[in-house]
C-alpha cells in the first residue's frame, strides 16, 4: 500500500488526505510566483500544487510542497528587503 499523507484541517481540525498526484487528466494544479514577471520565470517559476481532501468537512484545500513553500518564502523575504 501507498503511504498516505495526513494534515490536520485549518477549519474543522478533521484529517486532511493528500491526492495521489498534483494533476488530473490534463488538468494540472501550480502556483506561480507574482514577482517572476518575465516570460521565461513565468513559464519555469510555477511551483506545484497538491490537493488535499479534508475527510470531516469535505473542502478541499491545495498546499504546496513543505521544502519547496521553504524555498518560496526565502525568494520573498529577499524580493521585499529589495523594496
Amino acid at each position: 500500500m501507498a503511504k498516505i499523507f495526513t494534515k490536520k484541517c485549518p477549519d474543522c481540525d478533521g484529517k486532511l488526505v493528500r491526492s495521489r498526484g498534483h494533476s488530473a487528466g490534463y488538468a494540472m494544479y501550480f502556483w506561480t510566483k507574482p514577482w517572476d514577471k518575465t516570460f521565461i520565470k513565468g513559464l519555469t517559476g510555477n511551483s506545484k500544487v497538491y490537493p488535499w481532501l479534508c475527510m470531516n468537512c469535505g473542502r478541499v484545500f491545495l498546499y504546496v510542497d513543505e521544502k519547496e513553500q521553504e524555498s518560496i518564502k526565502r525568494e520573498y523575504e529577499k524580493k521585499k528587503m529589495k523594496i
